[in-house]
């Protein structure tokens, strides 16, 4: 069984914010910048608000690492652009999260954005805009290829 984590409904407890940051600055490090436990908890209040705003709930932090280290794979220019990014795809993630049938894995949900991500650029406007023109569902049978 995964990590389970008690942290619903808009809570943001000292001990999640100090697990998270640890978590993150591991694999920041290695980019050369490290999070303030401020700015963890910044991500952590915007990702209860996204989970409001699409109607969901999520019982573990796992997807906030997953979605950092895919963004870390890329080139990022220090902590201002990472944490920027991760806050554009936090928000396209549970979106579309919000917005399927639960018929998609996360790992597809997160494959699915780095491609348009990649088409784009890394323009993630650009990127965000395509989600809201196109639903997950409407591009899964074309794997995702953009023309």
């Amino acid at each position: 069984m995964g990590n389970f984590d008690i942290t619903l409904f808009n809570q943001v407890l000292p001990v999640t914010i100090k697990k998270v940051e640890d978590e993150l600055n591991q694999l920041t490090v290695k980019k050369g910048f490290a999070l303030q436990a401020a700015e963890v908890e910044n991500l952590l209040v915007e990702r209860n608000q996204l989970f409001l705003e699409n109607h969901l709930i999520d019982f573990g932090l796992d997807n906030v690492i997953y979605l950092a280290e895919e963004i870390l794979r890329e080139e990022v220019w220090g902590k201002r652009d990472f944490l920027e990014k991760l806050a554009d795809v936090m928000e396209i993630f549970y979106y579309l999260r919000g917005n399927e049938n639960q018929s998609i894995s996360d790992d597809e949900l997160i494959e699915g954005i780095g491609k348009v991500a990649a088409f784009y650029e890394g323009n993630m406007d650009r990127v965000k805009g395509y989600f809201e023109d196109h639903s997950f569902l409407e591009v899964e049978g074309e794997s995702w290829e953009m023309n």
